[in-house]
């Protein structure tokens, strides 16, 4: 649904819809960046690796594919 083009729209509608997008991401996540981990920050039994509220190994799978992290890693030069 992302993607309209809301020119011409009512502001209070496109502050609407903007919030219900914004609510979405929060609750659904970014397909291909990362998404919700539940019950994630509240379950304090939980090691460090899933204290996040989100999971973002959607991203590292994203970038893994047009990035060489190795060499990026072994490079000589820093940004």
């Amino acid at each position: 649904m992302s993607q309209m083009d809301l020119r011409g729209w009512p502001a209070p509608l496109i502050r609407l819809f903007n919030g219900w997008e914004a609510w979405r991401a929060l609750t659904e996540g970014q397909n291909g960046f990362f998404q919700p981990r539940l019950p994630g920050a509240l379950d304090h039994s939980a090691g460090l690796d899933t204290l996040s509220c989100y999971d973002t190994a959607p991203l590292k799978a994203t970038l893994e594919a047009p990035v060489d992290f190795d060499r990026l890693n072994d490079s000589r030069e820093s940004l």
